[in-house]
Formats: structure tokens, C-alpha cells, sequence
């Protein structure tokens, strides 16, 4: 009688599949979304200098503010600044 194990190394394919499986498992790592709420963090202007900004949104979309409250944006020329009250998310394609 033929155990499962010995069933594997009996059949070819099936054990090149199941060496197969086992090498690319080793190479997978797991990836999760990773929400800020508020967090501290600094951005780098096109200059080099860094700008102090709170960060909330995950990696689908992304809210920025300087620490006194006002919200930012960084423009098409890469320069993060305030976003002018005409803006809304609705329309962040005019304020760059």
C-alpha cells in the first residue's frame, strides 16, 4: 500500500509542482495597507529642504496638513504649499 508521501515522489509532474510550490512560497511576503491617522513626517521640497507635515489616508489616497492646520499639496512643479480655498477634493486637478 502507497502512502500519500511516496504517492508524490511516484509521479513527476506532480512532484516538480509540489518542489515547485515550495520554492516561490519561500519568496512571497505578505503586504498590508498602512493607514496613518495624524502621524509626523517630513517631505523633501525640490530644493532639498525638509517640510514638517501631518500625514492621514492609506496608500489609495493621501491627506497632508502643516502642523498649524492648514492642508497642503504638492504642485505639479513638485513644491509642497498651501492649498488656496477654491480647492476641493473634487477639484485637485485645478490647484496644482
Amino acid at each position: 500500500m502507497m502512502t500519500k508521501i511516496t504517492h508524490v515522489f511516484s509521479n513527476p509532474l506532480l512532484f516538480a509542482f509540489v518542489i515547485a510550490a515550495a520554492i516561490l512560497s519561500a519568496f512571497i511576503v505578505e503586504v498590508n495597507a498602512a493607514p496613518v491617522n495624524g502621524e509626523e513626517f517630513s517631505f523633501r521640497q525640490p530644493d532639498g529642504s525638509q517640510v514638517p507635515v501631518r500625514v492621514w489616508g492609506d496608500e489609495f489616497y493621501v491627506e497632508l496638513e502643516s502642523l498649524d492646520g492648514y492642508t497642503l499639496i504638492r504642485g505639479s512643479d513638485g513644491w509642497i504649499g498651501v492649498c488656496p480655498l477654491y480647492c476641493t477634493p473634487l477639484r485637485l486637478s485645478r490647484c496644482s
